[in-house]
């Protein structure tokens, strides 16, 4: 009962913050991104790009899970581990909370039948935590070194990049002292988690620059940062809320106005569905892709 009224505070927060941003920029902006999108060479490849970079973050979570997984002693493929990932966004993508597919990692048995659904369930809590304190270090680097608003003096800036450090540091310590990795295993679970913000953010900028039409710029880098942070608050509506806020109120001062600041960030929402959609074959009978046995027919 419990979890469930959570459930539901989550969603609602979640479309309160969403319609305050919409009313505050404008209800055009869906149609603005979506035109600015579909309307120039760059945006029509946009979604083969996010397809080819989401799989490469989605092939990089899954070695993740598979390298926790197998400090628990779960036997997880790392090409069962991609399906179950992909299945895993999509759902987050799609339903309130944003952490459905999370969920449905941990009590989904099919890839490791033999455990408990607590083994389970820590494995995907810490691949998730671990991941997260990566993004929260890369986020606190981006602000402390590209020009913003926000950018401190050199000293203050070098302290922010020693805490990042020292709470990925902390981090991977508890992790192996606690047996959750293995000790060979945590630069890769660092890696792999670096590589699935990196991903992200790279798809984020070729949005931007194709909504806004601005160049690459330090900016747009800051701008990923910090929406890729708002993302990952669990108050959202099938991802969307938290994420907008972030982008019109770091938008508008990055040099973007409040309807581009969220054309953006809804074009980017809609950019990652589609690019989540190879996710829909792993809800498909596994018999539909089985190889028919020789001498089977005929």
């Amino acid at each position: 009962m419990r979890g469930n009224l959570r459930a539901l505070l989550q969603g609602v927060l979640g479309v309160l913050v969403l319609v305050a941003v919409v009313r505050f920029a404008g209800t055009e902006t869906w149609g603005t991104a979506w035109a600015r999108l579909t309307g120039t060479a760059t945006g029509t490849a946009l979604p083969t790009f996010a397809l080819v970079v989401t799989f490469v973050a989605t092939c990089a979570a899954a070695l993740r899970w598979s390298l926790v997984a197998s400090a628990a002693g779960l036997h997880l493929p790392v090409g069962v581990a991609v399906a179950a990932c992909y299945r895993s966004q999509l759902l987050n993508a799609t339903v309130p909370g944003g952490i459905v597919g999370d969920v449905n990692r941990a009590v989904d048995d099919r890839h490791a039948a033999s455990t408990t659904l607590r083994t389970r369930a820590r494995v995907v809590i810490v691949e998730r935590v671990l991941g997260q304190v990566v993004q929260a270090a890369l986020t606190l680097v981006a602000l402390a070194w590209l020009p913003s608003p926000w950018r401190p003096a050199a000293g203050a800036a070098a302290l922010l990049t020693a805490a990042g450090l020292l709470a990925v540091t902390l981090a991977g310590w508890c992790a192996v002292s606690r047996g959750y990795v293995r000790r060979d295993d945590l630069s890769r679970v660092g890696g792999t988690s670096a590589l699935v913000v990196l991903s992200h953010a790279a798809i984020f900028v070729a949005v931007a620059m194709t909504v806004t039409g601005r160049p690459l710029d330090a900016h747009l880098i800051v701008l990923a940062a910090l929406v890729l942070a708002g993302a990952a608050i669990p108050i959202n509506v099938a991802g969307w809320g938290p994420r907008e806020g972030v982008a019109v109120w770091a938008g508008t001062h990055l040099g973007l106005s409040a309807p581009d600041a969220l054309a953006v960030s809804v074009a980017f929402g809609v950019l990652g569905t589609i690019a989540l959609a190879p996710g829909v074959l792993t809800w498909l009978p596994q018999s539909l892709f089985a190889r028919p046995r020789e001498g089977s027919h005929g």
